[in-house]
């Protein structure tokens, strides 16, 4: 008896030109009697489908892989268990036979190990006395580690004698070098270790390597701020209550996008989620970034460069980049014309006290304008920067310049961030010889006022105050 089931069947097959998938369905054709005398159906090429779902199951991995990581490396601020986490989630997430965290000691110029997850007793034992010095990783590594490049390696005699017998007593055929930088400076290196000879590092690991370096530069930038300021209890209290809120709201957020873009929905629906995922994203970088900008003030080595700087120059550059800046939906940046007002200042450092400015004000303003000017008097130039804002209480106007504070400092404000822009703002005017003033009331917004010399006067930047 013939099978008169229907068939439908999806099958792969490797072509000279690569694998392909199709999608065979067959129905039973049965003649004038009802009997079954033969079939008919359809072959499909699917590949591209199959190709676009794997790419969207891999994306989804990995937007969960290092929401993961995020949540985990963010959650501590002391080094040691940081590094103990950051080991076992490496190996986990890139399915590593081994890890290990190598940190940057810079008064030596040496490499040192703090953590692994996968080696023995004995091999950690053994590996827990190595020194590696900067200038014996060979011109090619330590050149990719200084750009913050991800390198593998393999056990193939072309590797530095030293990192060659680490690979063979680990019994490792394939090693990744994950840098870890603070402020663009390599202050740590996260090695997973492939003992399979077939072992390969796909693109989907390059990715979530990547992840992992830069989410590991941020928790440990945050890490070893946080034991800077460790005296301070107060500081450092607060510091544990508004970092670990604010890192992790937009981390639970965009882990919950990424979920819901798991299910593949309708592609207007997939672009608004791709829209508050980017959103997220850009206040998540904005704290990064005050992070980092206050790791470079602290550390007293950031001395300013003086130069002669045209404001209206800075606006034309200032005005495109900030554009980008998530304001609410009907305000309005304005650049008012600055003339040909010359201040002597360092531009990168005024960039930043620009953009945090606007980037404050476009944070506290629901509608309205921003703008942005700047006047000229006799020996110095003045950036105006106001807003329509909701406008800061007078009592709170004496501590809006400290460190993690906001105009309502609880964990149930209204308005995300770690209260880092207007101190950095504040400590990066004192190095240039300025002054900022704020005037504000409650519902009339907000203007500061930055003083800066004017070019052709003379001034001693300094480079850090306690």
């Amino acid at each position: 008896m013939r099978d008169v089931r229907e068939v439908d069947l999806e099958f792969r097959f490797v072509t000279p030109r690569g694998v392909r998938w199709v999608h065979a369905r067959s129905n039973p054709m049965r003649g004038n009697d009802g009997t079954v005398i033969g079939r008919v159906g359809t072959i499909e090429d699917i590949t591209e489908r199959k190709e676009a779902e794997a790419a969207r199951e891999e994306d989804a991995y990995v937007s969960a892989s290092l929401a993961d990581v995020g949540r985990e490396l963010i959650s501590s601020l002391e080094t040691p268990v940081l590094v103990t986490r950051l080991c076992d989630l490496t190996a986990t997430v890139l399915g590593a036979d081994y890890s290990t965290t190598w940190m940057h000691q810079l008064d030596e110029d040496v490499y040192v190990p703090l953590a692994t997850h996968g080696l023995s007793a004995e091999q950690w034992d053994v590996l827990r006395g190595v020194r590696f010095r900067i200038d014996s990783f060979g011109e090619s590594l330590r050149a990719q580690l200084g750009r913050g490049e991800i390198t593998v390696l393999r056990d193939d005699g072309n590797i530095p004698r030293g990192l060659a017998e680490i690979l063979t007593r680990h019994q490792a055929k394939l090693v990744v070098c994950i840098p870890i930088l603070k402020g663009g400076v390599p202050i740590a290196a996260q090695i997973a270790g492939y003992r399979d000879p077939d072992a390969t590092f796909t693109a989907a690991r390059a990715r979530l390597a990547r992840g992992i370096g830069q989410l590991t530069s941020m928790a440990l930038t945050n890490a070893l701020l946080f034991e800077e300021v460790a005296n301070a209890s107060r500081l450092k209290s607060e510091f544990v209550s508004t970092m670990s809120h604010e890192l992790r709201t937009p981390l639970n957020v965009i882990i919950g996008y990424t979920d819901v873009l798991a299910d593949d929905p309708p592609a207007d629906e997939r672009a608004r989620l791709l829209a508050k995922v980017r959103h997220t994203s850009l206040e998540l970088l904005e704290m990064i970034t005050a992070t980092l900008d206050l790791g470079r003030i602290a550390s007293g080595r950031d001395v300013p460069q003086m130069e002669r700087v045209d404001a209206r120059t800075l606006w034309g550059a200032l005005e495109s980049e900030l554009a980008a800046l998530p304001c609410r939906e009907g305000v309005a940046i304005r650049w008012d014309d600055a003339g040909d007002v010359a201040l002597l200042t360092d531009r990168r450092k005024l960039t930043t006290i620009v953009k945090n400015l606007v980037g404050n004000a476009c944070k506290f303003t629901a509608s309205g304008e921003i703008t942005i000017g700047c006047e000229a008097g006799a020996s110095t130039g003045t950036i105006i920067v106001r807003d329509t804002g909701i406008g800061i209480a007078k009592e709170s106007l004496p501590f809006i310049f400290e460190m993690f504070r906001q105009g309502d400092s609880s964990d149930s404000r209204s308005y995300n961030g770690a209260g880092l822009g207007l101190y950095i703002v504040q400590r990066l005017v004192t190095q240039l010889g300025g002054s900022v003033e704020v005037e504000s009331n409650i519902g009339q917004g907000s203007t500061f006022r930055v003083t800066l010399p004017l070019a052709g006067s003379v001034v001693e930047p300094i480079a850090a105050i306690a």
